[in-house]
């Protein structure tokens, strides 16, 4: 908080300006109902990446109300704050929280999503693996406020980056759709037990690639592709760490291999690797023998059969994890090479125009961030 603040504008606290709500349900008694855990929230997006469905969870969970602000009180460094688009229901390791009288609804989400709040909360957390903030230290902590029609502008000013990405992540949503509905055209057809085209599998046109090195040994500015980041049934990637936040060995990948979460398979995180970095050993790093196959191995690999032979065949029970070896045993029709490289020139400009698409919606994500902070302290005003 500033030392100083704009005339009209109070210190109030957090707590002053939201109310904690707890609407407790059993996710069980709707179970269609949209779901939205931990995992489903980006890490600083302040955007889904995805929902799931009550009728797959167990134990309690939080009713949420369109407007509602979602704050993930746990490991609260990660920054996973969304503002609720529709009724659904959410875990209980997120607060829920409502504008008090005077507070603009909108504002309030920008509130909890300021970084200066979030690193204050992940400040006070408390325990080592599983570090939980309190929700006495966050409502004392200290805000400006302005008027409230001040708190309008701020948050359409800020709104509006945020509803352009909106619209981006739904346009790549749109173009995913399309490109599985081409892969299931050109190749769901066949039966991989016929005579022709061949049965075979995976092993026959990609390798699973093992480069592991140290972060030490690369430049700081590497990108780095955690499990964390990669989103659920989806080829765009809108968030990547760099080498210099991590200390484990990893693995190396090229710009066009797939990465491949080992790590319970059924979240079904498969994505193309849009530049060269590292990623997670829990990930695999499957390359194509040649760019003729790029697509047609990602399009498999992403497929729900894939999933869920992977999630049938995945060793343990509390943190399964697949195996290359049985993921070749999945037979796949092996179409004629030339096949494969007229699907992956049909389907190419969709993945690039997602790419394209997903370095815009982090250009205006930085900006976001950047005027944030401006505009919740008054050292910038916001437009009329």
């Amino acid at each position: 908080m500033p030392a100083a603040i704009p005339p009209g504008w109070a210190t109030r606290s957090f707590g002053d300006c939201a109310r904690l709500l707890r609407r407790r349900v059993d996710p069980q008694a709707s179970p269609d109902t949209p779901y939205v855990g931990l995992e489903h929230i980006g890490v600083g997006t302040l955007h889904l990446v995805g929902v799931g469905r009550c009728g797959d969870v167990t134990g309690p969970a939080q009713r949420v109300e369109p407007g509602d602000v979602l704050f993930g009180k746990l490991r609260p460094y990660f920054r996973k704050v969304v503002r609720a688009r529709e009724r659904l229901v959410c875990t209980e390791e997120a607060w829920v929280l409502a504008p008090r009288e005077g507070v603009d609804a909108r504002f309030l989400f920008y509130l909890a999503a300021n970084p200066a709040f979030v690193d204050a909360c992940a400040a006070a957390a408390a325990g080592s693996r599983m570090p939980r903030t309190d929700w006495a230290f966050a409502a004392a902590w200290p805000v400006a406020l302005p008027p409230v029609d001040e708190q309008r502008r701020i948050a359409a000013t800020l709104g509006a980056l945020d509803d352009k990405i909106v619209l981006l992540r739904a346009m790549n949503d749109t173009l995913e759709q399309i490109a599985r509905a081409l892969f299931a055209s050109w190749f769901g057809g066949y039966d991989p037990d016929a005579a022709a085209p061949a049965g075979g599998s995976l092993a026959d046109v990609a390798d699973r690639v093992r480069e592991p090195v140290r972060p030490i040994a690369l430049r700081a500015d590497t990108p780095y592709i955690g499990f964390e980041h990669v989103p659920r049934r989806s080829a765009a990637l809108y968030e990547w760490g760099r080498v210099d936040g991590v200390t484990d060995t990893k693995l190396r990948f090229r710009a066009g291999d797939t990465l491949f979460g080992a790590l319970r398979p059924n979240l079904h995180k498969v994505v193309p690797a849009p530049m060269d970095g590292v990623t997670s050993t829990e990930m695999f790093v499957v390359r194509a023998r040649d760019d003729a196959w790029r697509w047609f191995v990602y399009g498999h690999l992403s497929a729900d059969a894939t999933i869920a032979h992977a999630s049938a065949s995945a060793d343990g029970t509390r943190m399964p994890r697949a195996r290359w070896e049985d993921l070749c045993r999945l037979r796949v029709v092996i179409p004629p090479r030339a096949r494969a490289a007229a699907f992956g020139a049909v389907v190419e400009p969709l993945f690039a125009r997602v790419a394209h698409n997903v370095r815009v919606c982090r250009t205006l994500t930085e900006l976001r961030d950047a005027l944030l902070p401006k505009l919740l302290s008054g050292g910038v005003a916001a437009g009329p």
